[in-house]
């Protein structure tokens, strides 16, 4: 079970506390197996334009993934950002041989809510996921491995018809006759809600909606990585007694089906919840995998190496 902490656009923020060096010692500090960045916007790779660069010392999320799998104890890096389908070619292309081939991840979060995802599900969700298919990475023992989909989006799936979550969970790959789609990551912010135990009554209610279209398309034991609140916003303050009161809800309730916690997201605000970057980095969840550690970490100079071999071997392919 993994413990994987969210960025958003961390060099947004004025002042230094989210330059790049101060982003890696904050992500650290957390303890994670992984981090989930939010690598694309639709058919756009995210996090590596010029505005970006100017912002963060000239350095971008590429940059970060290099420097977070040179520790010593390595920090996987997954993928998260908005699908929308409207164009549904080019936004798989990104996303199988353009994003896959560098990061190689093996968790990739599709966050499909919005007016435009509403209007371009309809049509452009099925051709998307057939385009998509079943992607494979490379694993940690050289053999090609599943990259794991997860579906990431409202709390309350009877409120959010126009997604189309029976559609996402219930597709299979063509060739392969798998799941395109692993399981469900949705976003259980219980926003409004003050105390634990409203925390927990709405994360019930929450998996409930979600579990009845499961049933429905046929996977009752879908498994879970859910997406928990870590953030100030609408004058609403995640708090960590009810972060705290839903993972021990999500674990008792959902048990070995939940393969993960995401916590949403490290620079929106969670800095200045009292408590939440000491609970969230104290978090040692059931199962989590131990990292073996290489002989020695990477040297600077190795590490912008690595990453400069990786980008001139994808020299070839076409950004969508």
């Amino acid at each position: 079970m993994k413990k994987t902490v969210s960025l958003t656009w961390p060099w947004n923020w004025s002042g230094s506390r989210w330059s790049f060096e101060k982003t890696i010692e904050e992500v650290v500090a957390l303890n994670p197996d992984s981090v989930a960045i939010r690598a694309f916007d639709g058919p756009f790779e995210y996090g590596t334009a010029i505005d970006t660069r100017l912002m963060w010392g000239l350095k971008t999320y590429r940059s970060l993934e290099a420097a977070l799998k040179a520790f010593p104890k390595r920090i996987e890096v997954d993928l998260w950002g908005p699908i929308y389908t409207k164009l549904w070619e080019a936004e798989a292309r990104l996303q199988r041989t353009w994003l896959l081939p560098y990061y190689n991840e093996e968790n990739l979060f599709a966050d499909v809510e919005g007016a435009l995802a509403a209007a371009s599900l309809p049509l452009g969700l099925g051709p998307f996921l057939r385009s998509l298919g079943r992607m494979s990475r490379i694993g940690k023992d050289g053999v090609p491995t599943r990259v794991k989909v997860w579906l990431q989006s409202y709390r309350r799936e009877n409120y959010h018809k126009e997604m189309l979550a029976s559609k996402w969970l219930s597709y299979k790959d063509p060739v392969t006759g798998e799941y395109v789609v692993d399981g469900i990551a949705a976003q259980l912010y219980p926003m409004g809600w003050l105390t634990p135990a409203q925390y927990v009554e709405q994360t019930a209610l929450d998996v409930a909606s979600w579990q009845k279209v499961a049933v429905a398309v046929g996977r009752p034991d879908i498994p879970w990585f859910p997406t928990l609140p870590t953030f100030i916003d609408q004058a609403w303050t995640a708090t960590v007694g009810g972060v705290q009161a839903q993972v021990e809800w999500l674990l008792s309730n959902l048990g070995e089906r939940v393969h993960g916690i995401n916590f949403w997201s490290l620079d929106q605000n969670a800095w200045e919840i009292p408590g939440m970057c000491e609970y969230t980095a104290n978090l040692h969840l059931p199962g989590a995998e131990s990292v073996p550690e290489p002989d020695a970490p990477m040297s600077v100079a190795e590490i912008l190496d690595d990453h400069e071999q990786r980008i001139e071997r994808l020299e070839g392919v076409v950004q969508p």
